[in-house]
């Protein structure tokens, strides 16, 4: 008797991943540096090629999108935080830049935000900001529920106090923690992400950093880091932090200005990451054709555009402004006897030593448009390392 034998092609059991993509301190980059890297185009076409490449991706943005060019300083944050929709982030955390201008006008720009604002570890409840934020997000993918979470900085000394009247800041290392069991033991998520903008290393004694809450932790799984500017690159030991239990937890951060993305692959069914960075270079550029958001950025770019090249003066000094603990205020005396005050919060390690603007100044992702030692500053974003002020203090003037 003749045995028909039908051969099928099963195909291959492939675990399901969850793609992230991390983004952080983007500071109102909406140009490339002066490095040639980063760029809203570059970073909306690298994010828009992994979504094509993946079938499940979540865009991440851990705060301070805003402050730090003439974007900012001029618009108010109109420019950055459209552009959070339109670059497709489903899930936004403040950072403290998110309060320069104060929080009735941030309220206003959230609230015209669709992607999820998560803070887990600000009270909201006296503020404009009530309802508008939330502290976790749960996304379902393949079956797997997926926790994020949002835990801010303690803005003490480094968000001026009449910047966010009613806010109650609550401990960030004890809220991590406890959102974290919360969201494993009560809403049975199979996996929690911790957005921070805390920075991977902690401020000031008895404060914490995102690699200490990882150390301490049973329940958070992966962190997606900003605040510190730490460019945790792939193969950095530094992204690779044991908790309480011995587990691997990964950290990621992309230093500052947009330079990079992050991209934080998971494996959903054994739930390891393997972390990845996207570098925005010109390499981008052919992918980045976006007409109608070139269109909607123009009128904003020919106005910034108009005032780049205005001198502001030859000559130009630091003093620490006493009512506001990081704040500093960069006055240029102009050729005419005028002069363009910008103040800033510029974190501060500890007391600095009034210098002066001509032997300090970095050009450094500046956008000053002579040299270093050209003594001629224009209007534009620039950076300085003066010994004790970190190097991502923001001056600007129009």
């Amino acid at each position: 008797m003749a045995v028909l034998v039908t051969c099928v092609a099963v195909p291959s059991m492939q675990a399901e991943h969850l793609i992230v993509i991390g983004a952080n301190d983007t500071h109102s980059q909406v140009e490339p540096a002066s490095d040639g890297l980063g760029g809203l185009f570059r970073r909306r076409a690298a994010m828009d090629e992994i979504r094509r490449n993946n079938k499940n991706v979540i865009a991440v943005h851990a705060g301070d999108a805003v402050q730090g060019t003439l974007y900012f300083s001029m618009f108010k944050g109109e420019v950055e935080y459209a552009s959070i929709d339109s670059l497709g982030y489903d899930i936004i955390v403040l950072g403290n830049h998110e309060f320069d201008n104060g929080i009735d006008e941030l309220a206003a720009h959230y609230k015209k935000i669709k992607a999820a604002k998560l803070s887990a570890n600000y009270d909201f409840s006296n503020t404009p900001l009530a309802g508008v934020m939330q502290p976790y997000y749960i996304k379902s993918v393949a079956g797997k529920r997926i926790g994020f979470f949002g835990i801010n900085v303690d803005p003490k000394g480094l968000i001026s106090d009449d910047k966010y009247p009613g806010m109650i800041y609550l401990d960030n290392g004890e809220v991590a923690e406890a959102t974290a069991k919360y969201l494993k033991e009560v809403q049975k998520v199979d996996f929690t992400i911790m957005v921070s903008h805390i920075g991977y290393y902690p401020e000031a004694v008895g404060q914490v950093g995102d690699s200490i809450i990882a150390s301490r932790s049973h329940y958070i799984d992966m962190i997606v880091g900003a605040h510190t500017h730490t460019l945790l690159q792939p193969g950095d030991p530094r992204t690779q932090v044991k908790n309480a239990d011995g587990k691997i937890i990964t950290i990621g951060q992309n230093g500052k200005w947009g330079k990079y993305i992050a991209t934080y692959d998971i494996d959903l069914d054994n739930f390891t990451v393997k972390y990845g960075q996207v570098k925005l270079d010109q390499s981008l550029d052919a992918k980045a054709n976006y007409p109608a958001m070139a269109q909607w950025l123009a009128p904003y770019k020919f106005k910034v555009d108009s005032v780049m090249n205005n001198v502001l003066g030859t000559e130009a000094t630091i003093e620490v402004t006493p009512e506001y603990t990081y704040g500093y205020t960069l006055t240029v005396n102009s050729a005419d006897g005028q002069k363009a005050v910008a103040r800033t919060g510029v974190y501060v390690l500890d007391e600095a030593t009034p210098a002066t603007f001509d032997d300090n100044y970095v050009a450094e992702n500046s956008d000053n448009r002579t040299g270093e030692d050209s003594g001629v500053f224009y209007s534009g974003s620039y950076a300085f390392n003066m010994g004790a002020i970190l190097d991502w203090s923001y001056f600007y003037g129009y």
